[in-house]
């Protein structure tokens, strides 16, 4: 029996988004962040300060954010997904960077969908997605949207202010009728 295995680099996307959600509202939850602190003691590919990943069940103050994330992703899945599929929270959580913090690289295969939001970016540390050799350097209130197979991390963040995330991912679930 002969087997050939031959790399097959697929198209995917990548949905860049400027929320406008407010500062006052964004610092809020950064400070949330900073209370719930770290759950995960490094345990996941975040070599930093990661909160528990259902943080809408230890906190509500992201109610309104995660409200407006799954809206956005619904008005923009088209063209993605069958627009009669619907997409669920699966997980969600808060990641802080401090000097030195880094994510190994790596995909949410068992999700369809992964998304990250920045309440405060940084611009000296990118995102870097590795199959498309695509590295961004996001700004505060910025929505990223890809494939949850897309492979990416996040190099060793050396910049003196902290990067603040919400980060998460999403399931295709049943079909709306």
């Amino acid at each position: 029996m002969l087997i050939y295995k031959r790399e097959l680099i697929t198209k995917s996307f990548l949905t860049e988004i400027s929320l406008g959600v407010p500062e006052n509202y964004r610092k809020e939850c950064i400070k949330e962040i900073y209370r719930l602190g770290d759950s995960m003691n490094n345990t996941t590919n975040i070599k930093g300060i990661m909160t528990n990943t259902k943080i809408w069940e230890e906190s509500s103050v992201f109610n309104t954010l995660i409200s407006n994330i799954t809206k956005v992703i619904e008005e923009t899945k088209d063209g993605i997904f069958n627009t009669n599929l619907n997409l669920e929270i699966e997980t969600i959580w808060g990641a802080i960077y401090k000097k030195g913090h880094y994510t190994l690289p790596h995909r949410h295969m068992s999700s369809s969908l992964s998304f990250v939001y920045y309440l405060q970016g940084s611009s000296g540390t990118p995102i870097v997605f590795s199959d498309n050799n695509v590295a961004l350097y996001p700004k505060d209130d910025l929505l990223l949207i890809f494939p949850s197979f897309v492979l990416h991390h996040v190099p060793k963040h050396e910049d003196i202010k902290d990067r603040i995330v919400l980060a998460g991912n999403m399931i295709l679930s049943h079909y709306n009728n």
